[in-house]
């Protein structure tokens, strides 16, 4: 199984090169980063990429609890089979993130048990969100009314972010052993993406958060009915994500994402997977650490 490898931000080589302008050129920091697929496959095998000599490997878990890069599954709740809360808690019963993270993304990820990070302002340990239970999830489907199993469609992009076209068929073989009857629909990024804001998703869709802010609030636009509120709106959780707009005291606001969190579990408003890890490779002689956010921040880059 190969690993995806994100263009740009993800492949960083750096080298020496001369230029007229340079009184010593070896003295100069040429950076290359490549942006096409003719310049790095965006599906080469880590192995390869080990194998070459002065290349060193690196992810942007820093000490493995740096990274701030969620993917998540979005739920249209607006409609049936999903305005039922059983259900949604159905699909993340009948999701085994651990295992994907070990065999599609080679352990290059990390289970997330809610929707906020470790490193996010709010973020509670004791939200716990669902273990892999395909038995209860098709006690639940048969609870909604659904025993002989239920169709639903899981829409991902290709090539966005990492192994996610995979990530969609790994789950679509978990659900089916819990009762579902996935159909899997791939697009590219530009059409993908137009199809979620002009909210033609029936049913689930895999995206991605994160940012410099780590913030619970960073989630607003993509959870809140007054941000974007294209798929799910929940009265409880809008006003828990209001009170931590309108108070600059740090405890309340920590206690406010809280309890977001733990509600937005509770009401199962996605399906909770993972916290993404970007691989880095960089000549040996090069000394430069990542950000957790995707910053690629080039000026403290040195050489031996």
């Amino acid at each position: 199984m190969t690993t995806r490898v994100l263009i740009a931000l993800v492949a960083l080589v750096l080298a020496v090169a001369p230029a007229a302008h340079a009184a010593d050129p070896k003295d100069e920091l040429r950076v290359a980063i490549p942006w096409t697929p003719e310049n790095l496959d965006p599906t080469m095998n880590l192995s390869s990429i080990r194998a070459q000599v002065g290349v060193s490997l690196f992810d942007s878990l820093v000490g493995r609890d740096a990274e701030n890069w969620m993917i998540y599954l979005g739920l249209n709740a607006f409609k049936k089979p999903l305005s039922d809360v059983r259900v949604r808690q159905a699909l993340n019963y009948a999701t085994d993130v651990d295992a994907i993270v070990k065999n599609v993304l080679e352990g290059n990820g990390r289970r997330a048990p809610g929707p906020l990070t470790p490193h996010m302002f709010g973020y509670d340990p004791s939200v716990k969100g669902y273990p892999s239970d395909p038995v209860k999830a098709r006690r639940l489907l048969a609870e909604t009314g659904y025993p002989d199993g239920l169709e639903i469609t899981l829409d991902a992009p290709e090539g966005r972010y990492q192994g996610d076209k995979e990530i969609a068929e790994a789950l679509a073989g978990q659900w089916q052993r819990a009762g579902f009857k996935p159909k899997v629909q791939v697009a590219e990024w530009g059409a993908y993406f137009k199809r979620y804001l002009a909210k033609q998703f029936s049913d689930a869709y895999l995206l991605g958060l994160g940012g410099p802010m780590q913030d619970g609030d960073e989630l607003f636009n993509l959870v809140s009915s007054k941000g974007r509120g294209l798929y799910y709106k929940n009265e409880k959780v809008d006003m828990l994500f209001d009170a931590g707009r309108s108070t600059m005291d740090p405890a309340r606001r920590r206690k406010i994402y809280s309890d977001l969190a733990r509600a937005m579990v509770e009401d199962a408003t996605w399906v909770f997977l993972m916290q993404q890890v970007d691989i880095y490779a960089m000549r040996d002689r090069v000394e430069w650490t990542p950000r957790p956010d995707q910053w690629m921040l080039l000026h403290r880059a040195t050489l031996k």
